[in-house]
């Protein structure tokens, strides 16, 4: 609206005023409002009647121009919003052709009906950015809107964790998040929690495929101001190690198969306890020996390895008892009676001599044995002893003795006596 001010005339005391818009006054200096509410300018005519003491009157006219007003408005879509913050602007304003927007310190022009900001927010508080439009019309003549959007602390969800693995997968989750006071872990298998803290989780794959787990973070500030982080887990299966053996306990030497039993499983190896090792699908007729005087137990572990470089492994033991040696040295042949000497080379505890002919002992010691031979033909006996320790193992050997039969010496003469010759 314009605001005219109008002087007073010399020599007057009568003022007459027509404003040309319908309003009137006796001031000798009116102010007076003009209002154009056109989309044009509008032109008045003012008129004065001017009167002395005498009463004599003059007049005058002059014409004022009122150039119209325009009219700035606009609406944002978000007044208030979590940083980054976009808003679309609608631009409602009428009898006006150039628009300037200012948004904090930046300053613009944009003649769209509607077009997008965005507000970022950096700092760990709240913020108001002032959004004013000036809008000018054709005649220079302009107005103006400010309004005010408040843009909360951007908040950001972030993770730091393993990736891929084999089965069993334990994941560490490192929480490196900014802005939030709610947390809420989804760790994609049907758990979940609302702790702050970093996050220790198991992963299981009991397939024979590659799984693949989908953990997210959603957290929230106390603005109400939300984001969430979403990270892919691959989980390989594993090979499950399993074999049996033929055996797992025995006198030594001891001599085992071992079949594998192994699933998922592409590469396998043995370490059967004693140093040496396979690479071999299955083993068989492996030895062991004990020559010592205490059962000895060997670890077998069989490692299996499949196409992801998984492994697993399984120990079994394999306890082998000390070796029983049965073993003498004697004479073989000889006449009868036939006194052999048994000489015990072997190693054990319990010991039992059978010499064949009825005969039988129990002593570790060496042996002194008669064989005899009534007849007329050589005659064999299996001389055989056997050997055992305490843990029930048990070894023998058994030789032939060979006894010639005994000549008997006789002769007769044709006479006792007789005169010589």
């Amino acid at each position: 609206p314009l605001e005219v001010n109008f002087p007073s005339v010399n020599g007057a005391v009568e003022y007459n005023w027509n404003f040309g818009d319908g309003n009137i006054s006796n001031s000798s200096t009116p102010t007076h409002t003009f209002e154009n509410n056109s989309n044009n300018s509008q032109n008045f005519l003012v008129s004065l009647v001017a009167t002395s003491p005498f009463g004599c009157k003059d007049s005058s006219t002059q014409q004022i121009s009122v150039n119209p007003n325009p009219n700035a408005n606009f609406v944002s879509s978000e007044y208030t919003s979590c940083s980054p913050l976009t808003t679309t602007l609608t631009n409602n304003s009428t009898n006006s052709t150039i628009y300037e927007w200012s948004i904090g310190d930046s300053t613009f022009y944009n003649t769209n009906s509607t077009f997008n900001i965005g507000i970022n927010n950096t700092a760990s508080y709240s913020q108001n950015y002032e959004v004013k439009l000036i809008a000018t019309n054709n005649y220079d003549c302009k107005d103006s809107l400010s309004q005010n959007i408040i843009v909360y602390p951007k908040v950001n969800a972030e993770f730091t964790s393993d990736t891929v693995g084999c089965n069993p997968l334990s994941v560490s989750f490192i929480n490196n998040s900014v802005g939030a006071s709610e947390f809420l872990w989804d760790f994609d298998n049907g758990i979940s929690n609302t702790n702050a803290n970093n996050q220790n989780h198991l992963y299981i794959n009991n397939t024979s495929n590659v799984l693949y787990f989908y953990p997210s973070l959603t957290i929230e500030s106390v603005f109400g101001c939300k984001d969430s982080i979403q990270k892919a887990i691959e989980v390989f299966p594993s090979p499950n190690a399993s074999f049996t053996a033929s055996e797992y306990v025995g006198c030594s030497p001891i001599y085992i198969d071992f079949t594998n039993n192994s699933t998922n499983a592409q590469e396998y190896i043995w370490n059967f306890g004693d140093g040496n090792s396979s690479d071999m699908l299955n083993t068989n007729n492996y030895e062991y020996t004990n020559s010592s005087t205490s059962d000895f137990s060997y670890s077998v572990k069989l490692i299996a390895k499949n196409q992801y470089n998984c492994l697993d492994s399984v120990n079994q033991n394999i306890v082998v008892y000390p070796q029983v040696k049965a073993d003498f040295v004697s004479d073989s042949i000889g006449c009868s009676p036939l006194e052999i000497d048994f000489y015990n080379l072997s190693i054990g505890q319990d010991y039992l001599w059978d010499f064949g002919d009825g005969s039988i002992s129990n002593s570790s010691n060496n042996q002194s044995h008669t064989y005899t031979n009534t007849g007329n033909e050589q005659t064999s006996y299996l001389a055989k002893l056997n050997v055992q320790n305490d843990y029930g193992c048990s070894d023998s050997i058994q030789k032939e003795i060979t006894v010639l039969a005994q000549p008997n010496a006789q002769f007769s003469v044709s006479e006792n006596n007789g005169c010589h010759p």
